[in-house]
């Protein structure tokens, strides 16, 4: 079992069972959160290696939580989810440091992303010698 932490943060509640499904299934430690206030008020409690958030959230905007995130916690990846086509979005998802996916997301893409962020922020935070 893989002991990272993951948030996941999605409106919709069918969605968000299924991302936290994916990820619980692949060994991942997954918590959800189904609008920006309950995901603000468990990032002021735990820390997380990774934030999955759908662009909407109601009337919030996902990316208000990246923003956020990342200012807390720096080196946190983040990856934006949406159902809309927004090249706008995507900009300031990437302006943020943040990977952005297309709904729906195919598992496999999913899983192989969060582990290729999960990996690089432990080589960053844990160089190998030389």
């Amino acid at each position: 079992m893989d002991a990272r932490t993951i948030l996941v943060v999605d409106d919709d509640v069918v969605s968000l069972s299924a991302l936290l499904e994916i990820l619980r299934d692949d060994g991942f430690r997954a918590t959800g959160a189904a609008t920006l206030e309950a995901a603000l008020r468990l990032q002021a409690v735990f820390l997380f290696d990774l934030l999955i958030v759908d662009l909407r959230l109601g009337r919030a905007n996902g990316l208000d939580l990246v923003a956020r995130a990342r200012h807390e916690q720096s080196t946190m990846p983040a990856i934006v989810l949406s159902g809309a086509s927004d090249v706008t979005a995507e900009m300031e998802a990437r302006l943020l440091g943040a990977d952005y996916l297309a709904k729906p997301v195919a598992p496999a893409v999913l899983l192989a992303l969060v582990r290729l962020r999960l990996n690089r922020v432990r080589s960053t935070a844990h160089p190998e010698p030389i």
